[in-house]
């Protein structure tokens, strides 16, 4: 079902936005939108996390950190279908049996 989206001009003032009705349903929600200048900071601050943010969306993966006896799994570039396993910077081959992870 798709929203609905209604606007009226039941302003008092002259330049002041009315309401904004969305209905969705058997739900109506009237509001009443935020002045321009409020719209402007908001964009302006969103712009601004963005920038923060965007080294972090530009690098791909996440960053785990190592700990000594905690495993880390990743596939098997050279046989589709296996794993690698690396704990304490010894590499193993192997796939997961029941939950497991057994050599190959």
């Amino acid at each position: 079902m798709k929203p609905s989206l209604k606007r009226t001009r039941s302003s008092r003032l002259p330049g002041e936005a009315g309401t904004v009705s969305i209905t969705f349903g058997s739900v109506t929600v009237e509001v009443t939108p935020p002045p321009e200048a409020v719209k402007k900071a908001n964009i302006k601050e969103g712009q601004a996390a963005l920038k923060r943010a965007r080294h972090a969306l530009l690098q791909p993966g996440v960053k785990l950190p190592r700990e000594k006896g905690v495993p880390l799994y990743f596939g098997c570039e050279d046989k589709p279908g296996l794993m690698i396993q690396e704990l304490d910077g010894k590499r193993t081959v192997g796939k997961f049996v029941d939950g497991r992870f057994c050599t190959v």
